[in-house]
């Protein structure tokens, strides 16, 4: 069988988590319509009896605006450094500039055999998909263009099989068959909760949280207690993540517990608490205290 590892790069918001979802065929990684979504080289595992894919997915290409800004974006390059190929990320209606053009150039620099995907061609119209790949097609010396729209799933059969082809032959997987990552199941729950939380907030407080699992306990009646901390910057953030009345935080707790319930097979309780840790964006000491470093 062919097996190893594939980074997945390119900017914020162009599908990447949900490409890998996708393939892999369980949520691996967390998707939301912010940027810096994506914290975790998280490796997402595919495995068929022909193959095994481990897709690293990298957190979205920026311009770094604080010291942990910065530190994902070196995490995005690192893992160029470790892979057999790299799927390159854009959006349908991209062209050669700004973000994609920084694209372009870091798979280059790389080395490694690349694959180009356009992506969400469900939501712009087929003049703009075509000249996107005209433009980007003699940009690289790409193995193959594909395109996809990963929401619904279009696409995601054929890319799979053409990243397989550029893996070395190997006489066994590199994981178990049943395995879907190697995130920790403590960074999996906290990575669960901080989606909900990003996606019920708005203004900046998205990029301002962390969140931190205190504790897990599998209690005598079979449900399995958690207990949460989300950090955020400043007492304004966390009155939006509280909300009025306790409201947001609920809201956070309920639609993460689905999730996790769904993910562990059992009743869980989500216990949630917020706290404020100052600026922790520009502390390295906050993020090996999150788990982050």
């Amino acid at each position: 069988m062919r097996c190893g590892f594939v980074a997945v790069l390119g900017r914020t918001n162009v599908g990447k988590s949900t490409i890998v979802n996708g393939i892999v065929g369980s949520k691996v990684a967390i998707v939301t319509d912010r940027t810096q979504t994506t914290i975790w080289s998280v490796r997402g595992i595919r495995t068929t009896p022909e193959h095994q894919i481990v897709f690293v997915d990298t957190p979205g290409l920026h311009r770094p605006r604080s010291r942990w800004g910065e530190e994902l974006l070196g995490r995005a390059r690192r893992a160029l450094a470790e892979v057999d190929a790299v799927l390159a990320v854009v959006e349908a209606g991209d062209r050669l500039a700004g973000g994609t053009q920084h694209l372009v150039q870091a798979v280059q620099a790389a080395g490694r055999p690349a694959i180009l995907c356009i992506n969400k061609i469900d939501v712009h119209a087929p003049e703009e998909i075509e000249l996107t790949e005209r433009e980007l097609r003699p940009a690289c010396d790409w193995q193959g263009v594909f395109r996809t729209a990963a929401v619904r799933g279009e696409g995601l059969g054929a890319l799979e099989a053409a990243l397989a082809a550029l893996l070395p032959e190997s006489a066994e997987p590199l994981y178990p068959p049943g395995q879907t990552t190697d995130l920790p199941e403590r960074l999996m729950l906290a990575e669960i909760i901080r989606e909900q939380a990003m996606l019920l907030t708005r203004q900046e407080v998205p990029h301002a949280v962390a969140v931190r699992i205190e504790r897990t306990e599998a209690r005598p009646d079979g449900t399995l207690y958690i207990e949460a901390v989300l950090y955020c910057e400043r007492e304004t953030q966390k009155g939006i993540l509280v909300g009025k009345g306790g409201r947001t935080i609920k809201a956070i707790g309920s639609r993460a517990r689905e999730q996790i319930e769904a993910l562990t097979g059992r009743r869980v309780y989500l216990d949630l608490r917020v706290k404020v840790a100052p600026d922790w964006r520009d502390d390295p000491e906050r993020w090996r205290l999150f788990g982050y470093a």
